[in-house]
């Protein structure tokens, strides 16, 4: 009987510690990710589309019968899913949206591509836009975005013209669809931390979502591509991009440039995220103010992790590489990356600093007087010298905010040097992904927008005009200015004309666009043929 009243107290200590624990007094013995979710998680205003695979929504469950590795609920034959930075992947940060008078503003999604070899197969397009508009809605929280996706055609043998093709896509987003802010893109690059702030209209500063310690290739102080918001406003007053870089970089250097001279700031992704902190692995240093690289570059090397393929928001991606801690985007890049070739072609370089072997291999020899002012050594120093002869200003109508007076006129009034193109293209492009996360073109047909019949019905009387995507855009611009979208001047002037796609079909609008070379002017447009570079 003595020793019974021992035992029974001893149980009673053992009962009310887990009652304590349950209660709360124990949260640091909870699994982090579930109750994280439950603190930080706001309600929604409508409910969630149960066609939508929403991964910080249903929780994640484990095959007890192979490993405990999480995989999303559903079909036995879903791919494994290995935590991005272990446990549910977090809701939406309430500080990514924004004021609420953000959501009423269209934003346009803008990436130049051009065809290229892709391993898998995999249409790039396609994926882009079936993880972007399905992470846009779910994770950020967004409804009104439009995909713009700008595709420079032949000839081939001209090399690959970024910068040219972002500014068609935001005078295209603008004058169509009415967008009051852009997010400019790399096909290849996809959000996938929650709080970085695409919903958050960029109203005071630009916003560099993808600075050093957040994409997965770069960690140099003075990098400017990946990813970015603008306002209209914002793009008109550094003029967008440069026209004059035909080939893998530099239109990015020169946008920090074009920022530097107008005195823009920038804002940056929130540094306290807890799955995309802004480091560098590694790395001691605040990557924005301290270059974080290694030399040589075989070390830097080291610091890449590799990252296996997945299946995230029901989208398959391909196996990358990240040098940044956590995962903010993930770099869907299949085959060589061309960073490792640039680095490559370093090792031709001169003692002084300038890219040599870079610039044949990349740039095709600019001559001295293009290369003064532009080589490595510039952009660490910050002092790289922008291009004045190009940009945004000249491709928009005077009467929608840009600077070109009079514009093309049917081949008789051709538009300023380095803005002339040819609209080959201008379709509305219907996306189905698929059960085996593969997102594929469904349908591609003419985009319903007046300004585009106009250019078809003038085709089909006079023929080709190479000057026809500025006709185009003087179209747009008429046909918006007489609605009354552009009275003001403000920001979201109005309302687009593309059609949200139904279901779980993802639509975009494709510019194809024929670029125009002075090749006796500006010899490094020709590259290899079909290099895509």
């Amino acid at each position: 009987m003595r020793a019974a009243v021992p035992r029974a107290l001893a149980a009673l200590v053992v009962a009310s510690a887990l009652v304590a624990l349950w209660r709360g007094g124990g949260d640091h013995l909870r699994p982090p990710g579930r109750d994280r979710a439950r603190a930080t998680s706001a309600p929604r205003a409508t409910a969630p589309d149960p066609r939508v695979v929403t991964l910080s929504k249903t929780p994640l469950v484990r095959d007890a019968a192979t490993s405990s590795t999480p995989r999303r609920p559903g079909a036995s034959g879903d791919e494994p899913l290995e935590p991005l930075v272990g446990g549910d992947i977090p809701d939406a940060d309430p500080s990514a949206g924004g004021d609420p008078d953000d959501r009423t503003r269209t934003l346009c999604v803008v990436a130049p591509y051009r065809a290229r070899a892709v391993p898998s197969g995999v249409d790039e397009r396609a994926r882009f836009v079936a993880y972007l508009l399905r992470w846009l809605r779910v994770v950020a929280r967004i409804d009104d975005a439009r995909v713009w996706i700008v595709e420079q055609v032949p000839p081939d043998e001209f090399r690959f013209n970024r910068g040219w093709l972002l500014n068609l896509g935001v005078v295209a987003g603008r004058l169509v669809d009415g967008c009051a802010y852009f997010a400019l893109h790399d096909v290849d690059l996809l959000p996938v931390d929650p709080s970085l702030p695409y919903g958050r209209f960029p109203a005071e500063r630009p916003t560099h979502l993808s600075p050093p310690g957040r994409h997965p290739e770069y960690a140099y102080g003075r990098f400017n591509g990946g990813a970015w918001l603008f306002t209209w406003e914002q793009l008109l007053e550094i003029d967008g991009y440069s026209h004059a870089y035909w080939g893998w970089g530099q239109e990015d250097d020169d946008l920090g440039a074009r920022m530097r001279d107008a005195g823009a700031s920038r804002d940056v992704p929130n540094e306290t995220a807890a799955t995309c902190p802004g480091r560098v692995r590694e790395c001691a240093f605040d990557p924005r103010t301290r270059e974080c690289g290694r030399e040589p570059y075989s070390e830097h090397a080291k610091l890449f992790r590799d990252v296996p393929a997945r299946v995230h928001l029901g989208v398959a991606l391909p196996k990358t590489r990240t040098l940044v801690e956590g995962t903010c985007f993930w770099h869907a890049h299949e085959g060589g990356f061309s960073r490792d070739a640039l680095e490559s072609a370093f090792s031709g370089g001169a003692a002084d600093g300038s890219r040599g072997g870079a610039d044949a291999f990349f740039f095709g020899r600019p001559d001295a007087a293009f290369a003064r002012g532009r080589e490595w050594r510039d952009v660490l120093a910050g002092t790289f010298r922008r291009d004045r002869s190009t940009g945004i200003g000249a491709l928009a109508p005077a009467a929608c905010g840009g600077s070109d007076e009079g514009g093309a006129d049917a081949g008789v009034r051709p538009p300023r040097p380095g803005h002339g193109f040819e609209l080959a293209a201008l379709e509305t492009v219907d996306v189905a992904l698929g059960e085996d996360g593969v997102a594929r073109e469904v349908r591609a047909t003419p985009h319903a927008c007046e300004a585009a019949r106009r250019g078809r019905r003038r085709r089909e009387t006079d023929g080709r005009n190479r000057w026809s995507g500025n006709v185009f855009f003087r179209d747009a611009c008429e046909v918006f200015s007489s609605a009354g979208r552009f009275r003001g001047g403000g920001a979201g002037a109005g309302a687009g004309e593309s059609e949200q796609a139904p279901g779980d079909e993802f639509r975009y609008a494709r510019l194809r666009a024929r670029l125009t070379c002075d090749e006796e002017a500006v010899p490094w447009c020709v590259g290899e043929r079909g290099s895509g570079e």
